[in-house]
Parts: C-alpha cells; structure tokens; sequence
C-alpha cells in the first residue's frame, strides 16, 4: 500500500491475510533476490521486475508507505502480513500509536522506519515473528547512493513478545541511523533484547542512541548483542573484499547509552570493528539458569 502526503488510518480496523506455509520460502528467495540486486545495477523493464512468483517466492512488506510526509496510523490490529508489516521508507513525521502487530514467519518484522526523520512509536503492542521493530536506512552500494539516514526516532511504552528481537538497528543501515531513543518498553520471550547487527562492505553508522527503563524477562540469548560482523543477509556488500584491503566502507557504531541495563540477560559482542564510546549504566544482569542435563 503506498499513500499521498497526509495519509492517516485511525479506528479499530483489522488487516491481514491467513497464514500460509513458509518453510521453503527463504530458500526460493536466496537466487531471486541476488537476480534483482544485480538487475538493479541497470536499466530494465518494468516487465523483467517480476518476482512475486511461486518459484522466486520475494515478498513484498504488507504496509508500505514511499516518500509520504504526516503519516499517522493508530489502533488497528494488522496480522500475518508476508514480510516487513509497517515499512514507511523516505518518509518524515511518521506517528504510529496503540498498534498491534501479530506475525509468524521469517523477516516478519512488525515495524521497521527506513531512511525516514522524525518518527515515533508509542504503545504498541508486538507478538512478531522476526524483529518487533528494526531501523533501517538502505542497504550495500544502493543505500550508499541514496544516502537518507534514519534519524529522530522515539519509541516509548511498548510492549513486545516473540521472535528474534524487540528493537534492532540494522542490519540494513547503509545510509545511517542516529538520534534515537527508546524508552519505557515491556520485552519478554525474545530471543534478544537490544540489537545492534551490521558488517564490514555496508557501510553507514550507528550513533547518538538512548536505550532506558526496558523491563526484560525470558530473554533466551541476550539481553544486549552488538555484531559489525553479522552473518545473515539474502544480499551481500559487493565491496566487503575491497574495503577489508582499503580500511573503508566499514560502520561505525558509537555513543550508545543503555540506561538502567535491563535484567533477564546477559550481553554479547561480535565485531570486526569494535563500537566506540557505548554506555552500560546502572548494570543489573540477572542469568537465566541452565535447566540440568541428564
């Protein structure tokens, strides 16, 4: 769905589709979407840009909004969309409020801001298949051309349950993402809490971020994971070998401030390029013990 400057949804409206099986749609979108990264390098008929196929298996986000400015969505439930379920992208004063998001299925994020200014996420509530809400800005050589950051992002009194993680940043942040801040949010039964995940090729930057008062509990993995080293992605930086030898193209990621550190976790590193200038304040870790093996 892609809307005009000023879009607003407001009301007790319920979208979504039935669920579907997804098992071999991961596998089937590897070699689609390698075919449409390398498509996108020239130019090409409309008529050659068709993926939605049994055999291609590329799903589109459910809720899309493109370069719109005044976007506002508030108190409607959205289920089992195909990928990203809310993905405004280029967008400026998104206000998102009182929004349930339930998913299952991989990449089945509940919100995730690319490339926008000035966004704010308040009392939603999240049971997710993937991310509940990741911030993006554009990825490999293409969001290095594009160059929009995401920036100016509140998220605040949320609740969020299932999947991997309930607030990353990446691993799409090629054209950056600063000032954010999230606060006053109730996390359980994730596989990580706080994610930070990028790698060397991509390019961008991360700073300037404000994590306080998350609650945490059930956490499997960790409560805090930072990779500049992250190992998952459908499409990878063409540039990695040449920025490895060249020392450029690498993110950063510095002045990160979590504050108290939530309980019900622990925290994790991976980095080939170690973040710069984070914060732990207040620490308060609390393991999970491991159940007895016999």
């Amino acid at each position: 769905m892609r809307t005009a400057p000023g879009s607003r949804n407001h009301g007790r409206g319920h979208f979504g589709r039935q669920r579907r099986g997804v098992a071999r749609v991961e596998k089937c979108q590897q070699s689609a979407a390698l075919r449409l990264a390398e498509k996108g390098k020239c130019v090409f008929r409309k008529e050659e840009r068709v993926f939605g196929t049994p055999e291609d298996a590329l799903r589109p986000s459910f809720i899309q909004f493109v370069n719109c400015k005044d976007v506002e969505i508030q108190g409607v439930t959205i289920c089992d969309g195909p990928m990203w379920t809310i993905h405004p992208v280029y967008c400026e004063n998104v206000s998102i409020d009182g929004v349930s998001v339930r998913t299952a299925g991989p990449n089945t994020d509940g919100i995730d801001p690319d490339s926008c200014r000035n966004i704010r996420i308040s009392r939603c509530d999240f049971d997710c298949g993937d991310d509940c809400i990741a911030l993006k800005s554009g990825l490999n050589e293409d969001g290095m051309r594009v160059g929009r950051s995401c920036e100016n992002v509140e998220i605040s009194d949320c609740v969020m349950r299932g999947g991997h993680a309930t607030v990353a940043i990446g691993s799409e942040l090629s054209g950056g993402i600063r000032n954010a801040v999230v606060r006053r949010c109730r996390i359980s039964g994730v596989g990580i809490g706080i994610r930070v995940k990028t790698m060397p090729g991509r390019g961008g930057f991360v700073e300037n971020v404000l994590f306080e008062d998350l609650e945490m509990s059930d956490i499997s993995s960790a409560a805090i994971h930072f990779t500049t080293d992250y190992g998952q992605s459908t499409v990878r930086p063409q540039g990695k070998v040449a920025a490895a030898r060249r020392g450029i193209f690498f993110p950063a990621v510095r002045k990160i401030v979590v504050t108290p550190l939530p309980s019900g976790g622990r925290r994790r590193e991976k980095s080939a390029i170690p973040p710069t200038g984070c914060l732990f304040s207040t620490s308060s870790l609390r393991a999970k013990p491991r159940p007895h093996r016999r």
